[in-house]
């Protein structure tokens, strides 16, 4: 991802603003400009291409095109499609910089933005927006002091994005945080016989929200993700133990045969007695 990185402390340059609305399903033409671009995505999808970089413009995104850079519509729009945009320009200093760890980029008195992020509650920028553009029209009608109230309109924009884009970045980092430590202590804990809400009272977090975060990280719910630590657990155990199918579900945490058994046909496509006779027959003849 690249990111824009400017002094907050210094002025920045409203240029235009408005709100498209597609008439027809021509993609976006093919341009290069001399300044920023902030778009805001209000209603159905555009797919643009920066530089080589495609995003999905939509409901609750915002994009920034940058100044000598070329950026086109990869497919056509829905007619219909619609998105606020201003053109801008940075103070002196400004850099843009592509890193997969935006922390690095934090320095006091700078503001940062990716080139492309999700953000919350868009109808508080929607309203921002719109109070920007019509303002426009004023400064755009000889009114002096309108082009002051739209630099200043293009400023908190910009900034209350990076506010958000930073707040939706340390709850990512928080989310990635706990869900390793729920995986350690599940992979640790797992043949004990423990349940979604012995983690959670271990880790003080509530059930929902650790099967949340780990579903978002590995696809299973905490219930799944423990029965799949316990499945690999038994396979080990019958191959590399003499110990019964009862004597191993119980060992792998599981406190009913039928529903382990169960869980295994479910994943191996075959009985835990019929996974060691096979691999038993393989272990021979190697």
């Amino acid at each position: 991802m690249h990111y824009i990185c400017f002094d907050y402390n210094k002025n920045i340059s409203f240029s235009s603003a408005g709100r498209f609305i597609s008439h027809n399903s021509q993609p976006h033409p093919k341009r290069i400009l001399n300044n920023f671009v902030l778009l805001l995505g209000y209603s159905k999808e555009c797919k643009l291409n920066q530089d080589g970089r495609e995003y999905v413009l939509k409901k609750g995104t915002f994009q920034i095109l940058f100044p000598d850079t070329l950026h086109y519509g990869t497919e056509p729009v829905s007619i219909g499609q619609s998105h606020f945009w201003c053109h801008f320009t940075l103070p002196d200093g400004f850099f843009i910089k592509e890193t997969d760890n935006p922390e690095v980029l934090e320095k006091n008195g700078f503001c940062i933005l990716p080139e492309f992020s999700q953000i919350n509650n868009c109808e508080k920028f929607f309203v921002l927006f719109s109070q920007m553009i019509d303002e426009a029209e004023k400064m755009y009608e000889g009114n002096e002091l309108a082009k002051v109230i739209c630099d200043s309109c293009i400023k908190i924009l910009l900034l209350s994005l990076s506010a958000q884009c930073s707040k939706n970045l340390l709850n990512s980092n928080k989310k990635h945080a706990t869900c390793a430590k729920l995986k350690e202590w599940l992979r640790i804990h797992a043949c004990d016989g423990i349940t979604a809400c012995d983690a959670a009272n271990a880790l003080n977090y509530n059930p929902d929200y650790l099967t949340q975060i780990l579903k978002s990280d590995t696809g299973m719910t905490l219930c799944e993700y423990l029965n799949d630590i316990r499945l690999k657990e038994a396979k080990n155990l019958l191959l590399n133990t003499n110990r019964t199918v009862s004597e191993i579900a119980y060992q792998v945490g599981f406190s009913d045969e039928k529903y382990f058994m169960k869980l295994f046909k479910r994943k191996e496509n075959v009985t835990p007695t019929q996974y060691r006779n096979a691999h038993f027959r393989i272990h021979l003849n190697r």
